[in-house]
């Protein structure tokens, strides 16, 4: 009986980890200007949790595996504990990581919608900057696949970006 009990629980484990995985929302700069990003988290004043630090990765490597992350260091943003801000510099071709959210389906999801974890995005570049706000901030970003949703940011007002790179043709958001 014990062995069949053991059994089951390995099967069950196996099974919900077999379907397990993370989408990641990204800001992608594809301007020739570097662009700073700032995103507000939601949740109360305090140090940032490893899960919420910044990640970067160059552009042309997505959509990113779990380890091409890399954790920016400390001096590489800024983050105001009281107002929960971070700030990070974005070169051209380079990927941050905003967030990131288990079993993401969507807006057609209410339990997406309330665990959304950004309650400000802004891109300050050369060409002046954009602020999405509440709603908008998840709006703003577009998927590409089940495990990426990207925002890009183009430098020129109003354009729209069909590309190929990684294999996926995906038809994005762009943002000045």
């Amino acid at each position: 009986m014990r062995k069949v009990l053991l059994a089951m629980v390995i099967l069950s484990a196996l099974a919900f980890t077999g379907c397990s995985y993370s989408t990641d929302f990204v800001v992608v700069n594809i301007s020739a200007e570097p662009v700073v990003v700032q995103y507000k988290l939601k949740a109360p004043a305090g140090p940032l949790t490893l899960s919420e630090m910044p990640a970067k990765a160059a552009a042309s490597q997505l959509p990113v595996h779990r380890n091409g992350w890399q954790r920016l260091p400390l001096y590489q943003f800024q983050f105001d504990q009281e107002t929960r801000v971070v700030t990070v510099s974005l070169m051209p071709g380079e990927a941050l990581q905003v967030t990131s959210m288990f079993h993401y389906i969507g807006d057609s999801d209410p339990n997406d919608v309330a665990a959304w974890p950004i309650e400000e995005l802004v891109f300050k570049g050369v060409n002046g900057d954009v602020t999405f706000t509440g709603d908008e901030s998840r709006k703003s970003f577009s998927c590409a696949s089940m495990t990426l949703y990207m925002s890009v940011y183009w430098g020129n007002p109003g354009r729209h970006l069909t590309t190929h790179s990684t294999g996926l043709a995906i038809s994005l958001h762009v943002f000045k």
